[in-house]
């Protein structure tokens, strides 16, 4: 009877802590979770900004807000009141991003997956805030972090 009732406990005992046990992670999840703690080149840019302005050749053409979020995986978003799109981005050192949109809710029907290289800088204006300006071609975008 007491071999009965230690082995029931001994059953017990290792059901309890089996159970409390996180699973192991897959090859795939270490993969990512190392990305995710990596340090990242140029990572000066990572995280939320708010979009204050948008030049086409030097003339403002708008102040629609709109926020574009780096993230550490290597993807980005970038939401307005109008259309919201994302996709991944590269580091390219030298103060230049390789973005490639892969989904976009946006009107004006661009061809998908969409590639371009912005060259970008990151000042602290005279309210101490950091603002990035992004510059691809002809159109430059103002924005400060959030």
């Amino acid at each position: 009877m007491k071999a009965k009732y230690i082995l029931g406990l001994i059953v017990a005992l290792f059901l309890l802590t089996a159970c409390g046990q996180a699973p192991e992670k897959t090859f795939n999840e270490k993969i990512a979770d190392a990305i995710n703690e990596a340090e990242v080149i140029g990572a000066d840019y990572l995280g939320p900004w708010l979009r204050t302005a948008t030049y086409v050749g030097g003339e403002l053409t708008g102040t629609t807000p709109a926020t574009l979020t780096f993230n550490k995986d290597g993807t980005y978003t970038s939401v307005s009141a109008d259309c919201a799109n994302s996709g991944t981005y590269t580091d390219n050192g030298e103060s230049s991003i390789t973005m490639v949109m892969l989904q976009s809710g946006c009107p004006g029907g661009l061809q998908l997956p969409f590639t371009v290289v912005y060259t970008y800088t990151i000042e602290e204006n005279e309210d101490g805030n950091e603002i990035m300006t992004i510059n691809t071609a002809n159109v430059m975008e103002t924005y400060i972090r959030q």
